[in-house]
């Protein structure tokens, strides 16, 4: 059994295709829940951030086993903390959900 295939049973993947795709979810979700965390009005530091991203790839579906995938997210994340639409943003929300209804079906997202 290659290693790749090994991995990917060990992580379960959540439904993501690929190791690429799973790193991005779960940098994506990082990024919310730091977004979310500065709405409500805490301060987002480096080391939150750092805590957080530990978390998720220490979590069920995490990346344990991929220490380029660890770097490699933690880079991006703090990248974008140090970025000006981060420090100096003032967001609102995070992803509205949005229905579109059509003759036979909803399509259904986050914008």
């Amino acid at each position: 059994m290659s290693k790749k295939i090994r991995i990917q049973i060990y992580l379960g993947f959540a439904g993501r295709k690929n190791l690429v795709s799973h790193r991005g979810t779960l940098i994506h979700e990082t990024l919310q829940k730091l977004v979310n965390t500065k709405i409500s009005g805490e301060e987002v530091t480096k080391k939150a951030a750092t805590t957080l991203w530990k978390q998720a790839c220490e979590g069920p579906n995490g990346l344990l086993e991929d220490k380029e995938g660890r770097g490699w997210g933690k880079e991006l994340i703090t990248r974008y903390l140090e970025s000006p639409g981060f420090s100096e943003g003032k967001p609102e929300e995070v992803e509205k959900e949005f229905f579109v209804p059509l003759r036979d079906t909803v399509v259904h997202g986050f914008f």
